[in-house]
C-alpha cells in the first residue's frame, strides 16, 4: 500500500527575483529563486512561466529559470541557426551567474536544449530532468497546425491549470523560433 506524503502548505510559495545578463551577446532574462544546490531550467516553446513546479523545486534548492534568446521579453533571435548554437550560448548564460556543477531540467523545446547542452558539457550537469522534450514528438505531429485552444489541449491534461496565454504578439515572435530551431 502507497502512503500518501502530503507536502506542508507554504504561507505564501517562493518570490522568484527577475534579473538580466548577458551571453554570447544576447540579454538573456534569468528568474532565480529558492538556495541550496542549483538547478537551471529551460523553458519549452510557450515561454517563461513561473509554474507550481518550480516553485515546489525553489523550497528545496536555488532555480535559476532562463528565458530563451527569441523569446518572451527579448528580442527576434534571427541570428542563432540550431540547437548545438543555443546550447553553447545557454552554457555562456550559466557561466555568467556564476555556477559550476548542476542540475539541469528543461520542458519540451527546453528539454531538448537541455539534452545538447549535457551532452556537450557532462562534467557539468550533475543531474538531468527533461520534461516531454520535444527531440522525441511523433514525425507527424505539427504543432503550427494546430489553433492555440487545440495546442493546449494536447499539451496539458489539465489546460484549466495551465500558464496564461502570451500576448499575440509575443507567441507570433516564438513560434517560427521554436520551428527553425526544432
Amino acid at each position: 500500500m502507497l502512503e500518501e506524503i502530503v507536502e506542508p502548505a507554504l504561507v505564501e510559495p517562493p518570490v522568484f527575483a527577475e534579473r538580466y545578463m548577458e551571453a554570447d551577446e544576447f540579454r538573456i532574462r534569468v528568474l532565480e529563486a529558492g538556495a541550496g544546490r542549483p538547478v537551471v531550467y529551460f523553458h519549452g516553446g510557450g515561454g517563461l512561466h513561473v509554474s507550481g513546479g518550480l516553485e515546489r523545486l525553489a523550497r528545496r534548492f536555488r532555480v535559476l529559470a532562463f528565458e530563451l534568446p527569441g523569446f518572451g521579453l527579448s528580442p527576434e533571435n534571427a541570428r542563432t541557426a540550431s540547437l548545438d548554437e543555443l546550447a553553447e550560448t545557454m552554457a555562456q548564460a550559466v557561466d555568467g551567474v556564476g555556477l559550476g556543477t548542476f542540475a539541469l531540467v528543461g520542458t519540451s523545446l527546453g528539454g531538448s536544449l537541455a539534452l545538447r547542452l549535457a551532452l556537450s558539457h557532462p562534467d557539468r550537469v550533475e543531474t538531468l530532468v527533461l520534461e516531454s522534450p520535444g527531440a522525441f514528438r511523433p514525425r507527424h505531429w505539427r504543432p503550427s497546425d494546430l489553433t492555440p485552444e487545440q495546442l493546449r489541449s494536447a499539451l496539458f491534461a489539465h489546460p484549466e491549470h495551465a500558464p496564461p496565454v502570451d500576448p499575440p504578439e509575443v507567441v507570433g515572435k516564438q513560434a517560427p523560433q521554436e520551428r527553425h530551431l526544432l
